[in-house]
């Protein structure tokens, strides 16, 4: 015979626990609108493959905005900014 007596019950916690809020990044957020964009053509940047079709395409508008900064196209403050903003979707397929 098994005494509960002696046994301490457990209760669970009826409340769920809180969903953590996605980060409020502005890669994040950029993250999102690019695999949005991806999903509506049937793709995903979760795909291995498409992710790095999607790094080759960055890599290429780098190219794209360091060439036209090397022959004064864009300036250093546009180019910083261009460059900035491509680190950023540089890093989707790593958040979504």
């Amino acid at each position: 015979m098994i005494h509960l007596a002696h046994h301490s019950r457990r209760r669970r916690s009826r409340v769920a626990e809180p969903v953590p809020e996605p980060p409020s990044t502005p890669a994040f957020q950029v993250a999102l609108t690019v695999q949005a964009m991806y999903q509506a053509t049937g793709q995903s940047l979760n795909d291995p493959a498409t992710a790095a079709a999607y790094r080759t395409a960055l890599e290429a508008t780098v190219l794209l905005i360091d060439g036209a900064h090397a022959t004064d196209v864009i300036d250093e403050t546009g180019w910083e900014n261009l460059r900035a903003m491509l680190a950023d979707l540089a890093q989707a397929p790593d958040l979504v």
